[in-house]
């Protein structure tokens, strides 16, 4: 059961909605604000959750990355030694499911050599449609930002997916290795499968407003789910035989939780819920990533940033024909890790010209996946020039 619906998910830098303000943008999300931190003077913060089939995964900035071990072995300090027979959620608890959830497709030998790519495939499972990969361009100020944090003694590190976050690394990217497309959960966890499962239905459009335990008791076997119709308000209540996996996120299930019973005694009890479990841990503890940006002045002109020459019409054209042509001939984005995060732009392709000039390519939007959305889209159309606008300027389709 699904709050959002099947959108198609745009990759975080598609050249189709990155400067030129088409329409289509981000799949649905939730924009929500903190609320004031006494820490920070009160300050709030934005923050954001996918509001689609494949939740955050479809909205997300494509970083593949993973923790530090170090975090996960403080988790499980706090659940205590004596649970062996408990999931155990230290580092090595965890890895093989990081493992088990994504495919890793390595660059070519010839990108691998011109940027140094390193990585490593035992940090990997590659037994899951959920894909990343390293991208085939990086913008010459990338480098200058790795080689200044070398100059100052950090260290390379060949691959910091497998727990060890100490130095500098590579950090994939939620990629296709092909098309070139955002991979996310809604395509590999079921629009890439659904025809083989005949047993997997998906009911969208659905909140689950709460969990019902037989009597109250959350021991009892598996509870009634509570659902609401988003576009009616009407409740509807759905039974399992096995089990019920709440999958909601960080703030949809706590507030699924909390709403069904479960959290902190005082909280429940001033809102009017009877308390099923007294668990003060639902709603407390958040801890999320910030990513303070970084500015400097060049002391010569560089191409760092898409010119005014990309933003028109044509530069439109040649990303556009870039990004559909199968295999991909363009880039989306690469993180630099310890939060220093490059976006590339569409690299000029050597059939097309790179230059201002006033013609523009005539190219139909990107196409939306099929439900089999493994397979590429079909291959761009040979670009043709179109006529100018009134003010002759160039057209902007």
């Amino acid at each position: 059961m699904e709050y959002g619906d099947i959108e198609y998910a745009a990759g975080q830098y598609d050249p189709p909605k990155l400067v030129w303000g088409e329409t289509g943008g981000s799949a649905s999300r939730w924009e929500l604000t903190s609320t004031p931190s006494p820490a920070l003077n009160n300050a709030t913060a934005f923050v954001m959750a996918g509001r689609v089939v494949g939740g955050s995964s479809a909205v997300n900035g494509m970083v593949f990355d993973r923790g530090s071990r170090y975090d996960y072995d403080a988790w499980q300090q706090l659940q205590g030694e004596n649970t062996k027979s408990s999931p155990r959620w230290d580092w090595e608890g965890i890895y093989p499911f990081f493992k088990k959830s994504v495919t890793f497709t390595a660059p070519s030998p010839e990108i691998t050599k011109k940027y140094n790519y390193t990585w490593e495939l035992s940090a990997f499972g590659n037994s899951t449609p959920i894909y990343a990969t390293l991208p085939p361009f990086q913008w010459g100020d990338h480098f200058a930002v790795r080689n200044s944090w070398q100059n100052v003694g950090i260290e390379l590190n060949n691959e910091c997916a497998n727990g060890n976050k100490e130095g500098l690394c590579w950090v994939p990217i939620s990629e296709h290795p092909i098309t070139a497309r955002r991979s996310h959960a809604g395509l590999g966890h079921y629009a890439d499968i659904i025809a083989n499962r005949p047993n997997y239905h998906l009911l969208v459009r659905y909140q689950v407003t709460r969990l019902i335990y037989p009597g109250g008791d959350p021991k009892a076997g598996p509870p009634t789910v509570e659902i609401r119709d988003v576009d009616t308000g009407k409740l509807t209540n759905v039974t399992a035989k096995a089990e019920v996996v709440l999958s909601a996120g960080v703030f949809g299930s706590t507030a699924v939780l909390q709403r069904s019973g479960i959290g902190p005694a005082a909280l429940l009890k001033s809102l009017g819920i009877p308390v099923v479990l007294d668990l003060p841990g639902v709603g407390a503890n958040l801890q999320d990533h910030s990513g303070p940006g970084i500015e400097w002045k060049c002391k010569h002109p560089c191409l760092l940033l898409p010119t005014s020459c990309q933003l028109n019409c044509t530069g439109l054209g040649e990303s556009k024909f870039l990004l559909m042509h199968t295999p991909t001939l363009s880039s989306i984005s690469l993180e630099l890790n310890q939060n220093t995060q490059l976006t590339t732009q569409t690299p000029p392709h050597p059939t097309l010209p790179t230059q201002c000039h006033p013609t523009c390519l005539t190219l139909p939007s990107p196409p939306l996946p099929s439900p089999d959305s493994t397979q590429p889209p079909p291959q761009g159309p040979t670009p043709s020039p179109c006529p100018t606008a009134s003010s002759g300027s160039p057209s902007p389709t």
